[in-house]
C-alpha cells in the first residue's frame, strides 16, 4: 500500500513500528517474517536486533527473525 511505500524514515516508519510492537505480541522464541526492499534490509536487521530479535535468514526480499529468549 502507498502508506507503507511512502512512510517517513525512508519508508521504514510503519515496519519499524511493527518491529517495536512485535515482542509484546509474540510468544517466547516467536518468529517475525518481513518483506522489504533489499536496500532496507540492513536497517531492518539493526532495528529488529535492537528490539530483541535474532536475524535468522534473508532470502530475496524476505527476512526471518526469532525473538531472543
Amino acid at each position: 500500500p502507498a502508506q507503507a511505500l511512502y512512510a517517513a524514515a525512508h519508508g521504514l516508519a510503519l515496519i519499524n513500528h511493527l518491529i517495536a510492537q512485535a515482542p509484546s505480541r509474540l510468544s517466547p522464541s516467536g518468529l517475525l517474517l518481513l518483506e522489504a526492499d533489499a536496500r532496507q534490509h540492513d536497517a531492518l536487521i539493526k532495528d529488529a536486533t535492537r528490539h530483541g530479535f535474532t536475524h535468522l535468514e534473508t532470502e530475496g526480499l524476505a527476512l526471518a527473525f526469532r525473538l531472543a529468549d
